[in-house]
């Protein structure tokens, strides 16, 4: 596979780094910031991290998604 620049160290881009260097795709990971997730992400609601409040219309549900696959991928980077 061809090799991959993701511009922006946030959840998003970290995600897709991570996913693209575990399939085997070659991958640089560009950001402003001198660590990842020190922009929006690091600013953001933070359904991860967030307790409590108002989970409208199913949110509910998808963060126990969410937090599934949070859990999953820091297994993983642990390893």
């Amino acid at each position: 596979m061809a090799a991959v620049v993701v511009v922006g160290a946030g959840i998003v881009g970290a995600a897709l780094a991570w996913e693209l260097a575990a399939r085997g795709v070659g991958v640089t990971l560009l950001d402003a910031e001198a660590s990842p997730g020190r922009g929006v992400t690091g600013a953001s609601f933070g359904w991860i991290g967030g307790v409590g409040g108002h989970w409208p219309g199913g949110a509910r549900e998808l963060r126990e998604f969410v937090l599934a696959d949070y859990r999953r991928l820091a297994g993983e980077v642990r390893r």
